[in-house]
């Protein structure tokens, strides 16, 4: 990042980045960004679990920095795009399968692979 305050109008240097934590999931490519929510954290008694292909994945443009429009249903090409570099990133770093437990995943006995 260093690189950028010597330089305002320097291109970026890091293209890609995931996030995963409880089945929720990002994945910032190249400017555009692909979310989905899966689930809230703190809500651990009462929640209603969905399956993870019933998703909704929204997407937005290298222009929306603020994400107030999601192109996912005019551009799902580009959204599809941004799910498959998701998965490269999930399974380069080991994160799948993917695991919505709570307790499971916050007990150093059972996590990371120790199912």
């Amino acid at each position: 990042m260093r690189y950028s305050f010597d330089d305002s109008k320097a291109a970026e240097r890091h293209e890609t980045q995931y996030f995963e934590i409880f089945g929720n999931r990002g994945i910032y490519h190249k400017g555009w960004t692909a979310v989905t929510k899966h689930r809230t954290p703190w809500l651990l008694i009462g929640a209603k679990m969905v399956a993870f292909d019933d998703d909704v994945w929204e997407l937005y443009s290298d222009k929306d920095w603020i994400q107030a429009n999601n192109l996912a249903k005019e551009m799902p090409e580009k959204l599809h795009e941004l799910q498959r570099q998701f998965l490269i990133e999930a399974t380069r770093y080991k994160v799948l399968p993917l695991d919505d437990r709570v307790g499971e995943r916050m007990n150093s006995d059972t996590a990371a692979g120790r199912r």
